[in-house]
């Protein structure tokens, strides 16, 4: 009987900068993404910039990617601007996923899902990240996110779908 190869999908998740790329990292090796063998994720990140410069790097990416999924911090994105982007995005053959009101409200809502995160201003949550759980030198370090266990992660996901899209984007789900 002939051996068939299993086709492995490529799957591109992008941040808008470091720390999301150390989070997404982290997350890969939590949900044990890396021992997969039919499935890779690779993970990066734009240097800052505008939400568009953030899609075009995305889109440039070098590699045979089955998917690639920019995540964008919603911010105080008008809906307008939210639907130009994704329309941008749709162009440049990248989704887009805007997390509200910013990656660092997913952190906190994982750590501590009672309090109501979505409705605090991104400068709030990024504050209350530094100032309380990661700081601001080791963002960038995917080690420094070990609080955000795999339970925690799973747990928090149930209650917030912007983390169930992005759990079931790198799981291949």
């Amino acid at each position: 009987m002939p051996f068939k190869k299993k086709l492995r999908r490529a799957y591109l998740v992008w941040g808008e900068g470091l720390e999301d790329k150390a989070l997404f990292k982290h997350f890969l090796r939590e949900l044990n993404v890396y021992d997969r063998d039919d499935l890779y994720i690779h993970p990066g990140c734009a240097d800052g910039g505008s939400a568009r410069n953030v899609i075009d790097v995305a889109s440039r990416e070098i590699g045979n990617f089955n998917k690639r999924l920019v995540m964008l911090d919603r911010d105080e994105k008008t809906d307008k601007e939210v639907s130009d982007l994704t329309a941008y995005a749709k162009k440049r053959h990248v989704d887009i996923h805007f997390v509200t009101p910013c990656l660092e409200a997913v952190i906190l809502h994982i750590l501590s899902p009672s309090s109501r995160w979505k409705k605090r201003t991104a400068q709030e949550c990024k504050h209350e990240v530094e100032s309380k759980h990661i700081t601001r030198k080791k963002r960038t370090d995917e080690y420094a996110y070990k609080k955000l266990t795999r339970a925690k992660i799973l747990k928090a996901a149930k209650s917030d779908p912007e983390l169930r899209r992005l759990i079931d984007y790198i799981t291949g789900v």
